[in-house]
């Protein structure tokens, strides 16, 4: 006997409330920079850090904590120390990770030695680009919004188009509609808001203006 089928927006309703809740959150804490951006930064590298942790080391806690720290030192010791500590933290919780893996050789996976950069390394993207005191708070917008389009529009495509599974063990929904649309829509679409405003924000020559003279 077959499960019921699952019906098709059924994730609608709680995907929708979850974003009306979130997004201010998000959009307060980049807006205002400082601790409120640290915070949330530091919720996302956990959340990194358990999702990679699920996925390639079977939910293990001890390589969860690893790659957690990784994440909270990206964010906590480049705002304390600077970059430089924050890259040779990483880099000894690398080797801490290149250890387990080697004390767990041939059940490993190779993607065990990735997971600490993964998790790290755009902590620290993100605390730098938000403190680039000119354009950091509109350049971490528009990265939060290009990603928050690119989902809304794969996952409207996969609903409507369908296709086969990308990955069904890693994510069971996602289908090569939803991929295929993510990426057509989204660059003919932000193609036009960077014309309109992303280049004019962050580019001193105005949108239209012709760089040939004479």
């Amino acid at each position: 006997m077959t499960a019921p089928a699952t019906p098709k927006w059924a994730d609608l309703g709680l995907r929708s409330a979850s974003a009306i809740v979130l997004m201010p959150v998000v959009l307060y804490a980049v807006w205002q920079g400082g601790i409120w951006f640290q915070m949330l930064i530091a919720v996302l590298a956990v959340l990194i850090a358990q999702e990679w942790a699920n996925i390639v080391h079977g939910g293990s806690s001890r390589l969860f904590g690893l790659l957690a720290l990784a994440g909270l030192s990206g964010v906590f010791v480049t705002q304390a120390q600077g970059l430089d500590a924050a890259c040779a933290v990483i880099l000894v919780l690398w080797l801490l990770s290149v250890l387990a893996w080697l004390k767990n050789a041939g059940t490993s996976s190779i993607w065990s030695l990735l997971g600490v950069f993964y998790v790290g390394l755009p902590m620290i993207a993100l605390y730098l680009l938000r403190n680039d005191g000119a354009l950091g708070v509109w350049a971490v917008l528009w990265c939060f919004l290009i990603v928050w389009a690119a989902d809304i529009a794969a996952y409207f495509a996969g609903r409507m188009i369908g296709g086969p599974k990308l990955a069904p063990l890693l994510s069971p929904k996602k289908n090569l509609g939803g991929f295929g649309r993510r990426g057509i829509r989204c660059r003919s679409s932000f193609r036009r808001l960077c014309l309109e405003f992303g280049f004019q924000r962050f580019s001193s020559r105005p949108v239209g203006s012709n760089s040939r003279t004479g």
